[in-house]
């Protein structure tokens, strides 16, 4: 049996969006989050972003869908231990509206990692970014590096 070169102009390529997928994190210095304050997540740092739809732009720090469909999204932070006990809410946005919001409770002296997830149909221009809010009556700190502080989204559909 013989394998015969196959003719590449007869298949075509899979669809764009579902190439859509990316991981970001942050490994620059640790991110303080003051107390009662609404913050956005610092991810600034690409492992992989296939259709290049995570801006990381300092402040911007948000995902724009190349195209409408199922996205899957699953967001993680890393509190530090230091700073006082309290509540920490962990939120995804979508077009600057709150779609999911994970709450927690921040035990004293011990760091903490928080998640939120959702699945959902994304129109393509939708803007996703992951903001924080903690509420301990002082300042805490998001650790960041690769494995800490971090995002993935992936279109599944």
């Amino acid at each position: 049996m013989y394998l015969t070169p196959m003719d590449l102009s007869e298949v075509s390529p899979p669809p764009k969006a579902f190439g859509s997928k990316c991981y970001i994190h942050s490994i620059g210095a640790n991110q303080l989050c003051v107390n009662g304050a609404l913050t956005r997540v610092r991810l600034d740092t690409r492992r992989y972003d296939i259709l290049q739809e995570f801006n990381l732009a300092p402040g911007a720090y948000h995902f724009v869908c190349a195209d409408a469909g199922l996205y899957d999204i699953y967001a993680r932070v890393y509190w530090s231990a230091a700073g006082p006990a309290g509540r920490a809410d962990l939120y995804i946005y979508l077009n600057g509206v709150n779609i999911v919001n994970e709450v927690k409770v921040i035990a004293l002296g011990h760091p903490m990692t928080q998640d939120a997830r959702v699945t959902d149909y994304f129109n393509d221009f939708d803007t996703i970014d992951i903001r924080v809010l903690q509420v301990c009556g002082g300042n805490k700190w998001l650790m960041h590096a690769q494995n800490l502080t971090y995002v993935i989204i992936r279109r599944v559909a």
